[in-house]
């Protein structure tokens, strides 16, 4: 409890939010990688499953959060520091999120630069898979995001 008095509410939204992606992640993308493994029959079988349940868990562990640091928030109104962490973690994890999706499209091309490499190192040749590669680059750039205000915070009390 001490750790959680000595943070802003700012910093508790944040380790929140941040929270909410990784349970999320940790639980979405290790079942849909495998059924992508398993092959198409598995994954359009058990797909909207595992959708349904990754809503209902970020909504059940959101709201639960939302709820606990409704309990520890003090009010305070943003100041210049809080709007200049808020700015610098927003350009991190738009740099992130350009690297990322730049990195898939580069995948891409060279798949189809050189077809005959297709069956060695095509890695992604599924539309499908992605998908799933973007929204992961959105939750990864996502957390860039809150990773580098918790640090800003952090380095600044």
């Amino acid at each position: 409890m001490n750790l959680l008095s000595d943070m802003s509410t700012t910093e508790k939204n944040l380790w929140a939010e941040l929270g909410v992606d990784v349970v999320v992640a940790l639980y979405y993308f290790p079942k849909m990688f495998s059924l992508i493994r398993a092959g198409d029959t598995a994954l359009v079988s058990v797909m909207a499953g595992v959708v349904v349940t990754s809503i209902i868990l970020a909504i059940i562990v959101g709201t639960a959060l939302a709820i606990l640091l409704r309990v520890w928030r003090e009010p305070r109104l943003e100041d210049e520091r809080d709007l200049r962490f808020s700015a610098r973690g927003t350009l991190i994890a738009y740099r992130a999120l350009a690297i990322l999706v730049a990195l898939i499209m580069g995948q891409l091309v060279f798949e189809g630069l050189f077809p005959g490499l297709r069956g060695q190192l095509a890695i992604l040749t599924k539309p499908l898979l992605i998908a799933h590669l973007l929204l992961l680059s959105l939750l990864l750039s996502s957390a860039a995001k809150s990773a580098t205000q918790l640090f800003l915070y952090r380095r600044a009390s």
